[in-house]
């Protein structure tokens, strides 16, 4: 995957304003696809019509899943309370993002102070292979996969320390908009209530190339 950088989330914060300049952004994997996304996930598969059908398309063995359909789509939602609840009594927790409806794209006015963003490196971890079939198969855009899915994320954490643990990876850090780099080859930005900007048009299907 070519190098790409996405900003934004949909935050609770800890505090309003907490989040600061040079801020660690700290992604905790997501098990699956969690409870979103799945209207657009039942056109892609075809998951509409007569009973026994969806059961034939359901029971469909992907080798890029290593499973069937079925297997992939019920894998439980991972729940974060307690790993939230550790994370809070050994670091300082600036924000927090539950990564659900709206992706990376929407949401995030009421996270971010105004003039602030936070600059998520797509590229520093792996997205399951369930979200390169869905726009494969789907022909999804690029943007929608950002603003639908969660691509194996499920909990984004915003800390000046040095997190550890539990698959826990660096994804970025927070962003004064007026001093932010703008180079790389894919980059939203979107934090504070006015300031957003899409310098590839919003489209995104360079992230996907392999």
């Amino acid at each position: 995957m070519s190098h790409s950088t996405a900003l934004s989330g949909e935050f609770q914060r800890e505090g309003k304003g907490s989040p600061k300049e040079y801020d660690s952004v700290y992604g905790i994997p997501s098990s699956g696809l969690h409870s979103n996304g799945y209207s657009l996930v039942n056109t892609v598969f075809g998951l509409e019509g007569k009973r026994e059908e969806i059961k034939q398309k359901l029971s469909t063995y992907y080798e890029e899943l290593g499973c069937t359909l079925q297997e992939e789509l019920l894998r439980p939602t991972r729940i974060y309370v307690k790993t939230v609840q550790d994370l809070r009594a050994r670091y300082r927790v600036h924000a927090l993002v539950h990564i659900t409806g709206g992706g990376f794209v929407d949401n995030p006015p009421r996270v971010m102070p105004d003039g602030f963003a936070m600059q998520i490196n797509l590229d520093s971890w792996g997205i399951p292979q369930i979200f390169y079939l869905i726009k494969k198969l789907g022909k999804v855009r690029g943007n929608e996969m950002l603003r639908t899915f969660n691509l194996g994320i499920g909990m984004l954490v915003v800390s000046p320390d040095c997190i550890e643990g539990e698959g826990i990876v660096k994804v970025g850090k927070v962003v004064d908009c007026k001093r932010a780099n703008h180079s790389s080859s894919a980059t939203l930005f979107t934090g504070g209530q006015k300031f957003m900007t899409y310098p590839w048009g919003a489209d995104w299907n360079h992230l996907w190339e392999a």
